[in-house]
């Protein structure tokens, strides 16, 4: 069997692989299992020789993977075509798995064969409902008792949005604090996950907005204070700025809503709403200048100038 495993969700990905390799090394315990990234350990000698060990494809059972074909040159993609050709009727339990990032363009050859061939598997960025029902199963796979309600649902979603890896890794230590009670609530997302850094960077922002400075300085001394890094708080708010130019555009073409605005940019619907409540403390000019000031508070620390804290005191004091 020759799989192609694709696209945006790198983490869902690796998932399906870790499934394919488990089934594979259940039924076949005495097989290999190679693996192989064009990115990193990349030998294309290596590979051909992999897939035809012993003169005759697959003489010993294994799974070979190999992450990343789409970063490969083209004439290495087209030197393994023979194999993938040879593989795919195997009626054996043999494996090749394939990985790429977004959906591989068909005018490469080794993808055409993949493409009409193999088995191949999209993964699609979850959010909506699609989000919601993923963030259920992982709970129900890590405990059978523990449930999670809505409320805790929505922040999970706003805290992590689409990023699977460390929405698992919250999961995870939600499931376990919660293994007593059997419930996980808002609360217990607030208090666990970062101490729901997202929400407090759109009250920064709108504090910025309004020119509240004593507002801006009790937000980022409660951020620094939980532990968190200047670095991360000053890239969260050039995320949140950036949004909010990105929607000001789309909003001078005319009316629009949330969902509009979380469609085209591909952003959470409570994160587009919260945005386009925003933009009537701003102009076009004001936010690219107040863009401008942090990106120079990023630089000047990066180089040493300043501390990155007393950059954003400093910005808040001149509002």
């Amino acid at each position: 069997m020759v799989y192609l495993l694709f696209g945006k969700a790198n983490f869902l990905i690796k998932e399906e692989q870790k499934r394919i390799v488990a089934d594979f090394a259940r039924k076949n315990p005495e097989a290999n299992i190679e693996k192989f990234d064009v990115e990193e350990n990349w030998d294309i000698s290596k590979v051909r020789e992999s897939l035809g060990q012993g003169g005759g494809l697959f003489s010993t059972k294994k799974i070979i993977l190999i992450k990343n074909i789409d970063k490969a040159n083209k004439q290495d993609g087209e030197s393994l075509i023979d194999f993938v050709k040879l593989a795919i009727p195997d009626g054996s339990d043999n494996t090749i798995i394939f990985t790429a990032g977004d959906k591989p363009t068909k005018k490469d050859k080794i993808f055409r064969v993949l493409f009409s061939k193999a088995r191949t598997i999209e993964f699609k960025q979850l959010q909506g409902d699609g989000l919601r029902k993923w963030i259920i199963k992982q709970v129900s796979l890590l405990s059978k008792e523990v449930k999670i309600d809505g409320n805790a649902l929505s922040q999970l979603e706003l805290m992590f949005g689409k990023d699977l890896w460390q929405l698992n890794n919250a999961i995870n230590v939600l499931v376990n604090f919660a293994e007593e009670k059997k419930q996980i609530t808002k609360t217990d997302v607030d208090e666990i996950c970062r101490g729901n850094v997202d929400v407090k960077i759109f009250d920064f922002v709108d504090a910025i907005g309004a020119r509240n400075k004593s507002r801006a300085i009790d937000l980022l001394n409660s951020l620094l204070n939980q532990g968190e890094n200047g670095f991360y708080i000053l890239s969260m708010i050039l995320f949140q700025l950036r949004n909010l130019i990105k929607v000001f555009s789309i909003a001078k073409k005319g009316p629009t809503n949330p969902t509009i605005v979380s469609k085209k940019l591909s952003i959470h619907p409570f994160v587009a709403q919260k945005t386009l409540g925003q933009l009537n403390n701003f102009s076009a000019n004001s936010l690219k200048k107040i863009y401008q000031q942090i990106a120079d508070i990023d630089y000047q620390a990066k180089i040493g100038d300043k501390a990155i804290e007393d950059g954003l005191t400093d910005f808040i004091v001149s509002l």
